[in-house]
Order: structure tokens, then C-alpha cells, then sequence
């Protein structure tokens, strides 16, 4: 039995388990609390062989996950600082030599005399001895630490592995004074986790837009917008002419097709009938264009609800990544790409 640490919304953690359990089939699993949204989960897989099968099916609700390859002891008081240390030196030498390394702590649970912060202080000078660059952006392996109740976990591991750059898959983005609305939040994470390439977007359709989160985001990048709402658009965005408001519902506008390069919608409608529109609006993508969508969740019937979502888009798009993001509530979202 190999351990992992695994980060999930504590609302959805079971479903991030009963993920885990189809991927990693037939091997059996165990799942046990550390915290609300962090499980400690065993399974009858190899290491590498976990993490491999991991990676080609990216799972929708574990948010970050890293192999535990060693454990600490925890007091609570200072000390601990160097037994978690003499734990972690002999991981690094899995590392590349002139490796950019994050040291990524995070306290769970239990009452400890020193932060997080203190503990990657504490490692940093240890990565510089082993030939390793200490990172905070970009890195490419992590050492990532859970302060439990008593025991720390420890784990080095590639990036890519661990499902995302962030700590518990927390990514999160600095507010900036004259921010619309906190949901383009939602979509810059979005941007980030599937690995969106906007470099040949031109233009972009905003469905829902209102007061205009997503269709700041998108201006800032120099696209122009379409934006779609019955409710009004944020003064500010209307006097840019990169942005274009028509004052409609975005089950009855007409639109021309193959004028656009990227769909975003974030509408709190039926998940159903969000997917029913997505489609219907289709042909105004050009054809291989991308499309980011937010897709509320049913109570109760999360698997069913996603199933039959994936499978009305499928009429007109393929799903190259659907996730539970940390700016997510109760709902997941899609990156599609028009057929």
C-alpha cells in the first residue's frame, strides 16, 4: 500500500474518493480524515504506477494530491521544525540537480507553535545545499508537507504529478482595486488549470456576462467581447470598444456563425439546460474553437448530472478537461472544443 495526501472541496470530498476508486481499479483503497478537504488515502498501487494512471485521467473533484514518501512526528512546539527537516533531506535526491523546488506546507489540524511559512524557511537553505533553487512561481517539483494532528506528511514529486502548482489546489489571485466581480476569479483559475492557450483568440463570447467579471478578464487580454445578459453590464465595460452588449436572454439570441474563437459562460441555470443552449449556440464558434462553461450541480445527483451533461455537449463538442475549482461552489467547470 502506497499513501497520498488528497485535497478536495470538504463538500465533495466523497465523490473525490469514489473518483479515486475508478481510476485506480481493481487496486483496493482506503480513505481516512485529516482535516475537512484532506483525506489520507491508501492504495494497493505502486507509487509511480498511481500517479501515472492519475495523470491520464485527470480526476473532476480531487483538487491536488502528493504521495506520501515519508512521515515526522509532530510535538506542537519548535522542535518539530528539525524532525521534519531529517525527514525530508533524504527525499531530495530524487530531484534534478538546479531544480526550481516549492516548498508547500499547510497545517490541517492540531495546535502547532510555528506557520507553515516557518517550515519552508526552514527548508529552503536545505534545497540550496542539495543543489536544488528554491521557487515560489513556475516550479517544477514540490516538496509538499501536511501538518496533521501529531504527524507530518511528506511527499517530492513532480508538479504535474500533484495536479496542481498550488497548495491544496488552493490557487488564488491577488484582488485588484477596480475588479468587476469576484467570479472572473473563477475564470482566471480556469485559464490556468486547463492550460488555455489564448494567444490566437480574436473574439469571445460571453454568455451570462453580467456585471462583466469574465468580460473584464478577456479585454485585459486584448479580445474583443460579445457579452449576453438580461441584467446590465458594469458602466465601465460598456464605454470600451473591444465590448459589445446585446441586453438579451441567452436562450433566444441570434448570432453569426463562426464569429467567434472562444465561448465562456457562467450562467446558474439547470445544468441541463445550460448544456442544451451551449449547443445551440455552437455554430457561432468556429469550428476547433474553445469554450469554458460553468455547470451547477444537482443535489444528490452529481455522477448522474454530469453524465448527462457530457453527454448533450457531445453533440457538438468534445470535453478536454472538466474540474471542481477552488473558486467553484456547487458546481464543476468545462473546457470544450468545437468539433
Amino acid at each position: 500500500m502506497h499513501s497520498f495526501v488528497v485535497s478536495a472541496a470538504d463538500d465533495f470530498s466523497a465523490h473525490a474518493v469514489t473518483e479515486l476508486e475508478r481510476i485506480l481499479a481493481p487496486a483496493p483503497l482506503r480513505a481516512t480524515t485529516l482535516a475537512p478537504g484532506a483525506l489520507l488515502v491508501s492504495v494497493a498501487r505502486p507509487r509511480d504506477e498511481a500517479l501515472q494512471l492519475l495523470r491520464n485521467r485527470p480526476p473532476i473533484f480531487v483538487r491536488h494530491i502528493f504521495p506520501v514518501d515519508a512521515e515526522a512526528p509532530l510535538t506542537g512546539t519548535r522542535a518539530d521544525l528539525t524532525a521534519i527537516a531529517a525527514a525530508a533531506r533524504p527525499l531530495l535526491v530524487r530531484v534534478p540537480a538546479g531544480s526550481p523546488v516549492a516548498v508547500q506546507a499547510r497545517r490541517l489540524a492540531g495546535n502547532i507553535a510555528y506557520t507553515p511559512y516557518a517550515v519552508k524557511e526552514n527548508l529552503d537553505p536545505i534545497l540550496c545545499e542539495a543543489g536544488l533553487r528554491p521557487e515560489i512561481r513556475d516550479p517544477e517539483w514540490a516538496v509538499s508537507l501536511a501538518l496533521a494532528d501529531g504527524r507530518c506528511y511528506i511527499g517530492v514529486s513532480r508538479v504535474a504529478d500533484n495536479l496542481s502548482a498550488w497548495a491544496g489546489g488552493m490557487m488564488r489571485f491577488r484582488a485588484g482595486d477596480d475588479d468587476i466581480a469576484r467570479s472572473k476569479r473563477k475564470l482566471l483559475e480556469a485559464l490556468a488549470v486547463f492550460a488555455v492557450d489564448l494567444s490566437g483568440v480574436r473574439t469571445a463570447l460571453d454568455l451570462g456576462a453580467a456585471p462583466g467579471g469574465w468580460t473584464a478578464a478577456l479585454v485585459e487580454r486584448g479580445i474583443a467581447v460579445t457579452a449576453v445578459d438580461t441584467g446590465q453590464l458594469d458602466e465601465r465595460l460598456l464605454r470600451l470598444p473591444q465590448v459589445t452588449f446585446i441586453r438579451e436572454n441567452a436562450e433566444r439570441v441570434r448570432l453569426p456563425q463562426r464569429a467567434f474563437d472562444l465561448l465562456t459562460s457562467d450562467i446558474s441555470w439547470d445544468p441541463l439546460h445550460t448544456a442544451r443552449m451551449i449547443v445551440r449556440l455552437a455554430p457561432a464558434l468556429r469550428p476547433g474553437g474553445r469554450a469554458i462553461v460553468t455547470v451547477k450541480l444537482m443535489h444528490r445527483r452529481v455522477w448522474a448530472t454530469i453524465a448527462a451533461v457530457q453527454d448533450i455537449l457531445a453533440q457538438a463538442f468534445t470535453v478536454r478537461g472538466a474540474r471542481h475549482l477552488f473558486h467553484n461552489r456547487r458546481e464543476i467547470t468545462l473546457f470544450l472544443q468545437r468539433r
